[in-house]
């Protein structure tokens, strides 16, 4: 039987592969940080955000930047074309 943070395993222990909000680490599925819907490689390495946050390169903050924009669809924060401060 598989750990509760794994979604498939191998021996009932090694994980192969980590449920949402977890990432692997070894055989070990591994909490991202609470910012984080999805994260991989680390803790702090975010996929996806949570709903109140906005993803930034790979990171879940509060807010995208003055010079930044919200992109609906890729659900982060896209630098604002050149000619404009804001956006």
């Amino acid at each position: 039987m598989c750990l509760e943070t794994c979604i498939s395993c191998k021996d009932g222990k090694s994980c192969v592969e980590c449920k949402k909000g977890f990432y692997k680490n070894g055989d070990l599925c591994i909490p991202c940080s609470d910012t984080c819907y999805e994260c991989t490689d680390n803790s702090t390495n975010c996929i996806s955000c949570q709903a109140d946050k906005f993803l930034r390169g790979k990171i879940c903050e509060d807010n995208c930047h003055i010079s930044e924009y919200f992109h609906v669809v890729e659900k982060r924060c896209k630098t604002c074309p050149k000619y404009c401060r804001s956006c």
